[in-house]
Parts: C-alpha cells; sequence; structure tokens
C-alpha cells in the first residue's frame, strides 16, 4: 500500500513540475536591407520534456502579415531553439506570431523598429558583413555579377553571320568574339559599374564589319571611364536615350589574315592569328537596380556590315538601335516583323547572331552551322525548347571535322 502512494505521489509531483510549461515564441532580431525591406527571425523555448505539436492555426498564427502560415514551426524540440524560420516584410508592416491552446503561450511581434541583429565586421558601413563583402573598405560597391562565370576562363561567345538578310554561306564565323562581364552592385543592388572584357577571335569574312553593343542604360548616366587599347577609336552615342558604344568599324583593322584570301582563324590549313583583346570600363550616376535592367550581360550587342551603321544585325529576338535601316527587315530571308517584336529570324526561326555562355567551338568556313551542329535547326525551330545543348561539340551534338579548332 505504501508504495502505491509513493508512486502516486511521484506522479503527481511530476505533473506539478511540468503542469502550465508551454512553448514560447520568440523573436530574434530584426534584419535591415536598407531598401525598404527586412527580415526578422524566430526561434521559441519548450521547457518541457517532450517535444510538442502546435499546427498551423487559431493557435499557431501570424497576426497582421500577407498569411497566417509564414513558414512558422509546428513541431517544437524541447529546449531553446533560435533562428528556426524567418519572415520578410516591408517598412510599416507590424507582424505579430501567435502560440497558444494546450500547448503554445504567448505573441512576439517583428516590425522596423524591432532589436536589429547584430552584424559583423563591415568595415565601410555599407550593411553588408566583410565576409561576403566583395568591396569591404567601398561603401559604394558590395558584389561582383560575373557573366558568364568568375573564373578567368569564363568566357562567353558572340556568333555572326555577315549576309542579313539572306542566310548566305551561314557558316556563322563571320565574327567571333568572346567576352565576359562584371556587373559590380552596392548594397541595395543597384548597379554602379560595367566592366567588359572582350578578344575578338575569327574572322569568316570578305566584309569589313563593325561591333557595337547597346546598353540599358540612359546615356546621359553613365561615365566611360575607359575603353582599351588606345587604338580603338570607339563612338559612343544613344538610341532611344540608351547608351550604344561602337567599339570599331572594321574587325579588320585589328587581326590581319595569315593567309592571301580574307579569313583569320576559318581555315585550318592556315597559320593562327593571335586574338585582338579589348576592355570596356564604366560607372553609373545615378545607378540603376539590376532587377529593372531590359537586358543582362552581354546586353545587345550587334555587328554592323561592311561600314553601314544601318545594316545592324543583332541576335535573335533583340530589338535594332534607330540607327538601323528599316527597310531592310522583312525581306529575303528575314521574317522580321518590327510590329510584333520579331527580329533577326527567317520563317523557321534561325538566327542570324547567337549568345552562349561558353567559349564555342565554330565552323570551319564555308561550312554551314546547320551542317557543323545537327541539332541547331531543331532548336531554333523549337524557340529554344529542344536540345538546348546543341552548341556543346563533346556531346555528340556536332561534326568535329566540320569545326576549327585552334592549331
Amino acid at each position: 500500500m505504501k508504495k502505491v502512494i509513493i508512486i502516486l505521489f511521484v506522479l503527481v509531483l511530476s505533473f506539478s513540475l511540468f503542469a502550465g510549461l508551454k512553448v514560447r515564441p520568440i523573436m530574434e532580431c530584426v534584419e535591415n536591407h536598407g531598401d525598404g525591406t527586412y527580415t526578422a527571425r524566430f526561434g521559441y523555448l519548450n521547457e518541457n520534456p517532450n517535444t510538442l505539436i502546435i499546427d498551423i492555426g487559431v493557435h499557431n498564427m501570424f497576426v497582421g502579415a500577407s498569411s497566417e502560415d509564414m513558414g512558422q514551426d509546428t513541431i517544437f524540440l524541447t529546449g531553446r531553439h533560435e533562428n528556426t524560420f524567418t519572415a520578410d516584410f516591408v517598412q510599416g508592416d507590424n507582424f505579430v506570431w501567435t502560440l497558444g491552446g494546450p500547448n503554445g503561450h504567448g505573441s512576439v511581434n517583428a516590425n522596423s523598429g524591432s532589436t536589429a541583429c547584430p552584424r559583423g565586421d563591415d568595415a565601410d558601413g555599407d550593411g553588408v558583413d566583410d565576409a561576403t563583402d566583395e568591396y569591404p573598405d567601398d561603401i559604394e560597391r558590395a558584389y561582383n555579377n560575373w557573366y558568364p562565370g568568375a573564373g578567368a576562363n569564363d568566357w562567353g561567345t558572340l556568333a555572326y553571320e555577315d549576309y542579313w538578310p539572306l542566310q548566305g554561306d551561314y557558316d556563322f564565323n563571320d565574327m567571333i568574339i568572346d567576352y565576359r562581364f562584371n556587373t559590380v552592385t552596392n548594397s541595395s543592388n543597384l548597379v554602379v559599374d560595367v566592366n567588359g572584357l572582350f578578344r575578338l577571335r575569327a574572322i569568316g569574312a570578305s566584309y569589313s564589319n563593325g561591333f557595337g553593343i547597346e546598353f540599358p542604360f540612359n546615356a546621359d548616366s553613365v561615365t566611360v571611364a575607359e575603353i582599351l587599347p588606345a587604338s580603338l577609336n570607339p563612338v559612343l552615342t544613344n538610341s532611344n536615350s540608351n547608351l550604344v558604344i561602337y567599339f570599331f568599324n572594321s574587325s579588320h583593322d585589328y587581326m590581319t589574315p595569315a593567309g592571301e584570301d580574307f579569313f583569320v582563324n576559318t581555315v585550318m590549313t592556315e597559320t593562327p592569328v593571335d586574338y585582338f583583346e579589348f576592355s570596356l570600363q564604366m560607372t553609373l550616376e545615378p545607378t540603376q537596380n539590376i532587377n529593372n535592367l531590359v537586358w543582362l550581360a552581354p546586353f545587345n550587342p550587334f555587328i554592323f556590315i561592311n561600314g553601314e551603321l544601318g545594316k545592324e544585325v543583332h541576335l535573335a529576338g533583340f530589338p535594332p538601335t534607330e540607327a538601323a535601316n528599316r527597310s531592310y527587315f522583312g525581306t529575303e530571308d528575314d521574317d522580321s516583323n518590327l510590329s510584333q517584336e520579331r527580329y533577326y529570324k527567317t520563317a523557321a526561326n534561325l538566327p542570324w547572331g547567337i549568345n552562349l555562355p561558353t567559349t564555342w567551338v565554330y565552323p570551319i568556313e564555308q561550312t554551314a552551322i546547320t551542317e557543323a551542329y545537327i541539332y541547331l535547326a531543331d532548336w531554333a525551330q523549337s524557340s529554344g525548347v529542344e536540345h538546348a545543348d546543341w552548341y556543346e561539340s563533346n556531346t555528340g551534338n556536332a561534326i568535329l571535322e566540320k569545326l576549327y579548332y585552334q592549331p
């Protein structure tokens, strides 16, 4: 009889010790992103010796938020748990997380005036920790945005056919330009600098073709710091207020054929010619939000044929500049329709300019790209849905003997 009494006493004591212990919500801190947006960090304290469950609903909900379910916990392990979930909000919001019922008790709120999250070292005071700030001593810059990649060997390729509006031999080596872009942004995701590295790699053309880029920045907001080398004579103008840079009028001024023909690095039997390298560095004032740009790197690059500024060839789907001669569109093999914003495509969707996120192996002279790359036509006709890797020469997509490899 005494043992039963003792056991009952222990059970009553245990119940009295843990009765009333519930999960308490905790608002850890709020991160200010500096652009009117915030992130609140939450945790909880469960002093019970066992895990408790509080489902989303009247006993586990957010008030003042877009939803009662903001991704909060529903399974609460015993003990103190920090930063278990976050919720984003904007200036003026007041989030309230409430736990109730038999297992929860309490409410916490988060707003722009809540306790700020502690930061790590921030030498320049721009709100970005030095550990993630790529410009830790420059308050105006924070992040590099490289395309196609940050590595020294990460180059993209622009390739053009210069017989537009005819398809011509369609070998897509009339001008081959590799590029790397770094779009530098500040702590608020605003573009501060645009830096470009380029190398003219091949000229499979008898025409003297030029190269330019239209940028989605107001021409008046751009300070061009430097275009190198000094042998370039770039022309800066604008199109619908956008900055346009003509880097050169004739590629033949910067690469000299090794043989008697006009071709440079497109015929395997001829001596290869060194690439011509050039670069661009420019700063924006005022800055622009990178998320609002109509184009990202490489922006809107184009060639102009045989010195005729009005005869532009852009990437498929990209618009011409104001200087383009509209009379060429819809003639010969071109199926552009300016009113429908259809640009630089044949009736079968084949392009005259392509942008590839790699150092592309292009066709040899007078070999159509559709003969060298098996699935190019399928890719174009499907508007990029099928055979998205058509340009990768090491995957069985290409006939290797029809491609130019640097000797």
